[in-house]
């Protein structure tokens, strides 16, 4: 920065000017920014001037503007005018605001005239530096001088980590007079010694004590020697080769991080004394560090909770030479709570694959976060996490299970406790044989019959059981819960039927009754439906006789009825009524005998009661 001093100075003027003896006053000022003004060499306007703030004592103008030192011009702008150099640069020419220019050549000095304001500027040496100006009309005169300024030289450059006896060469930049005077340099060394001053913009030096030494550079005018400007410092750490590390600064970060979660800390570094890169390490106070690093900084996340003191340590990349740890960092590590889910819910009694739903009412966070679930089957597998409250598992072999829940939360995986335990037992299912069918032992060819078995059980609870009867004429009934089914025989002889059960979710699984024999007759009476159950009330006491037997029977409504004993064969052997009867009860008496009175030989024969298109049967032992 430039500044103009403004002197206190007597003025002398040229006599046959007629000018009087001015007061002489000091002014005072500064430069400020750039200012884009006129140049009166290019006829344009430029950005090469600077403003030049006087106090209120410069009653004619409140501004100067001047251009820097070193330039082929110099410039004042006033508010009522402009001071220039002429074509030849020897003298200032006054351009004024509102009148015309007047211009009066003179080498040393210049007057001019507005208005009949008598004003002047004279260079004094005509060395274009020192300047006076004057206004007889208010009797003030001013003395100006362009001061000579040194530019300040840049930082010195050199070893910031000197050893101990060794020289070294420091430099700095060339500096520059505004008087364009030549400018000599000289280092301080920071240890009580300074280097000649030199035209050379470097130097060396070489310490005989260890430690911060604070290197500057001076430049100064090696004609106004009083004239001069220091550099910035720069910081050298001479050392005798025993590298030292600082402690690094106390680690920062969180000191309250959540269990598994996360976070950054780090620390101000350590310097070595020989300048070495330096590495870090943090130590988590958990069994673990950070790995060196250049970094001063590095990310970790404990797995347990509680007060852990993390420290940092400095070591040399070169040599591995290990600082003092630094002071310790107290964190306290928050861990998640999650509360235990209830016991896991679902059918206790199945068989090996059986694909069953088992639920959980589920955990809470106590830090807000989602929650997972895995159920333990107690067959060395789990189901995968979950946020589904339920899961299907099936089992491949039978025998008892305990199986339990466990939840977690979706962000850190912090695990709760197991749940309380759910017993199953998987067992392999067993049917009970279903009874013999029971029904008629003798039906007439082509009329349907009803059979019924007392059904079969299943060891699961729940599993429902279904039935088919084998006809043992090459057809069956088809599975159904029902233990009744209907059958009419197309061919005659003896049948051996029986039913059949099996579960009605594992399909595979059958048990089959012992059989139960009927003999199918032939249809001599032309029966076409089966004996209805409203017929019944057949019977015959004894049974088994040895002389004869008494048959009971009753007619609902009445009808034409027959009632006849039947053979094995299915022939006829004695017919015992052949009349219209009304709705009753009746008995009849067979004393073992044929249509021609003659005893019939023992065995098994079937009594027949036919009443309009209805009958029933009952099977009798006559022991002779």
């Amino acid at each position: 920065m430039k500044s103009f001093i403004y002197l206190l100075a007597p003025l002398l003027f040229i006599a046959e000017i007629g000018y009087t003896q001015p007061t002489i006053s000091e002014l005072t000022g500064t430069w400020s920014g750039e200012y884009t003004g006129y140049d009166p060499n290019t006829a344009s306007n430029v950005t090469i001037r600077r403003t030049l703030i006087l106090d209120n004592s410069f009653n004619y103008c409140d501004t100067l503007w001047g251009t820097p030192s070193g330039s082929d011009e110099i410039v004042f702008e006033t508010e009522r005018g402009t001071w220039a150099f002429n074509a030849d640069k020897d003298s200032l020419i006054w351009t004024p605001v509102e009148s015309k220019r007047i211009d009066i050549s003179d080498p040393d000095s210049l007057v001019i005239y507005e208005r009949g304001i008598h004003r002047g500027l004279i260079d004094l040496t005509n060395n274009n530096k020192d300047w006076q100006f004057f206004d007889d009309n208010l009797g003030v005169g001013y003395s100006l001088k362009l001061v000579e300024e040194v530019t300040r030289p840049l930082t010195p450059v050199g070893e910031t980590h000197p050893l101990i006896s060794e020289t070294y060469t420091y430099k700095t930049y060339t500096a520059n007079s505004n008087y364009e005077h030549i400018v000599v340099y000289s280092f301080t060394w920071g240890d009580g010694t300074s280097s000649s001053w030199l035209a050379d913009t470097s130097a060396m030096h070489n310490w005989s004590s260890i430690g911060i030494k604070y290197v500057v550079v001076t430049a100064r005018c090696n004609t106004e020697t009083d004239v001069s400007s220091t550099s910035d410092t720069l910081v050298v750490n001479v050392n005798d080769g025993i590298e030292e590390l600082s402690m690094p600064g106390t680690p920062t970060g969180e000191t309250t991080p959540e269990f598994n979660i996360s976070n950054v800390y780090a620390t101000t570094g350590s310097t070595s004394n020989i300048g070495h890169v330096i590495e870090y390490s943090f130590n988590w106070d958990d069994g673990t560090r950070s790995a060196w690093s250049t970094s001063l900084s590095a990310s970790h996340s404990w797995s347990n909770g509680g007060i852990k003191y993390v420290s940092v340590t400095a070591r040399c990349q070169i040599d591995t030479l290990i600082s003092t740890a630094s002071d310790t960092l107290e964190v306290n590590v928050i861990i998640e709570t999650i509360s235990i889910p209830s016991r896991p819910d679902g059918k206790q009694l199945l068989q090996p694959g059986e694909e069953v739903e088992f639920s959980t009412e589920g955990s809470v966070s106590d830090f807000g976060h989602t929650i997972e679930y895995s159920f333990n089957w107690d067959d060395n597998t789990r189901s995968g996490w979950s946020t589904n409250l339920n899961a299907l598992h099936s089992w491949t072999e039978s025998g008892g299970k305990f199986i339990t829940v466990t939840s977690r939360c979706q962000t850190d995986t912090v695990i709760s406790a197991t749940s309380d335990t759910l017993a199953l037992n998987i067992i392999i299912e067993t049917l009970s044989n279903p009874s013999p069918p029971t029904g008629e032992n003798t039906p007439f060819q082509g009329v349907a019959y009803t059979y019924t078995t007392q059904g079969s059980f299943s060891n699961l609870e729940g599993h429902i059981i279904e039935y088919s009867f084998d006809w043992d004429d090459g057809s069956t009934s088809a599975w159904s819960t029902s233990t009744s089914s209907s059958h009419s025989w197309v061919s005659l002889g003896v049948k051996n039927i029986s039913a059949s059960a099996r579960c009605q979710v594992d399909t595979s699984l059958t048990k089959t009754s012992d059989s139960f024999t009927v003999n199918v007759l032939t249809n001599s009476v032309g029966i076409e439906s089966y004996a209805d159950n409203s017929i019944n009330l057949l019977s015959a006491l004894p049974n088994p006789f040895t002389d004869k037997t008494r048959i009971y029977y009753q007619i609902p409504e009445t009808a034409a009825v027959t009632l006849s004993i039947y053979n094995m064969q299915g022939q006829v052997i004695k017919n015992l009524v052949n009349k219209t009867q009304p709705s009753d009860n009746y008995e009849v008496t067979w004393y073992g005998d044929d249509n021609q009175g003659n005893r019939v030989a023992g065995g098994v024969y079937f009594i027949y009661l036919v009443s309009g298109k209805n009958i029933n049967s009952q099977r009798v032992i006559f022991q002779y």
